[in-house]
């Protein structure tokens, strides 16, 4: 009886944090742009009542396979539903699909996602970047589909690219990650942390000459001309990549990393444990190869979602050497809130 009494009180804990966070962020200033890109897709919002989604797309300079955003507003717009609860039920799927990614590897998915909303990635998604969020809250629902599911697992690799390419390029990218952590996972232990540090490795080292090389590497002229033109309106190196992630956040990171390495191996014996540690390295490597992109914040989302499962599921298994991974990244996250609320929250306070 108290289990089940328990597991109703999470439940409804979950549900009321789920509506709170839709509510407060569906009643932001709708018409705020300062660093901000919930105007724009106001704006959108309203071209699409009139017009066409392909009319409309070159306001939120949207490629023309990314219809995901347009299709969901269009529909919105039909039923005579407003922008704002537009964005309540974006914000709700948002942080329903963090709790679902969260519930498929662990039962302390509260305790997780209380890390996670201390992170500004969160505030960010839930404030600004609305056709990012909602790319990202497919690829968390397909993902933990697949964690869950034992069959038809090809099928649903093909659904989630079909839906994710018609998306956000940034999750085109993680999908492409997810399916290399899929080979890498099949490796035997040893061989499968070799793979992983070397990725890791040559990540780290390509900070120094990647942006250099792109031209002789063998892609699309359109990609590569994107490549190179992203490349010089930024720096690379390694300061570019720690003012991305942060100093103490990267110590953080690196000790999650020893702990699953080298002090509690054992954590990787479960299957879906060792695919989202597998996606961590794999996004975080790819931070580190396009440092010079704004790409490179996009894609840190990942890796915010993801450190805070990694690293309760490691202090649950009672390894104390957790703590000096948990303890300076809670502390740096609260500093940063504590010092910066009135930008992490700019949306909301205007």
């Amino acid at each position: 009886m108290n289990y089940y009494l328990l597991k109703k009180i999470k439940t409804f804990s979950i549900l009321v944090i789920v509506f709170s966070f839709a509510y407060v962020s569906s009643h932001r200033d709708l018409n705020f742009s300062n660093r901000n890109d919930t105007s724009v897709y106001n704006v959108y919002y309203q071209c699409l009542g009139d017009s066409s989604i392909f009319d409309c797309q070159k306001l939120i300079g949207a490629p023309i396979n990314e219809l995901t955003l347009g299709i969901s507003m269009k529909t919105f717009n039909i039923l005579g539903l407003s922008y704002s609860d537009y964005i309540a039920v974006v914000v709700f799927i948002f942080i329903a699909s963090i709790f679902y990614f969260y519930q498929s590897t662990t039962k302390y998915e509260i305790c997780v996602f209380c890390v996670f909303l201390l992170s500004p990635f969160f505030y960010e998604s839930i404030s600004n970047v609305l056709r990012q969020t909602l790319a990202i809250s497919l690829f968390l629902i397909f993902s933990s589909l697949y964690l869950r599911c034992n069959n038809n697992k090809k099928t649903l690799l093909v659904l989630m690219f079909l839906t994710l390419f018609i998306s956000h390029a940034i999750v085109i990218l993680f999908f492409l990650c997810f399916l290399l952590c899929l080979l890498l996972n099949n490796l035997n232990k040893d061989v499968y942390i070799k793979s992983i540090v070397g990725i890791l490795v040559f990540s780290i080292s390509s900070v120094f000459y990647f942006r250099y090389i792109i031209d002789i590497l063998p892609l699309g002229d359109v990609l590569k001309f994107k490549l190179i033109y992203y490349s010089s309106l930024g720096s690379s190196g390694l300061l570019s990549v720690m003012s991305q992630i942060g100093k103490v956040q990267i110590i953080s990171y690196i000790v999650l990393l020893l702990i699953y390495f080298r002090f509690n191996t054992v954590l990787l014996d479960n299957n879906r444990l060792k695919l989202c540690f597998s996606l961590f390295c794999i996004s975080l490597s790819i931070v580190f190869m396009f440092s010079f992109m704004d790409i490179a914040y996009r894609m840190l989302i990942l890796p915010a979602i993801l450190y805070p499962l990694l690293i309760i599921c490691a202090l649950v298994r009672k390894k104390t050497v957790a703590l000096l991974s948990l303890v300076p990244y809670l502390y740096i996250q609260m500093y940063y809130f504590a010092s910066n609320y009135t930008d992490v929250l700019r949306a909301f306070l205007s």
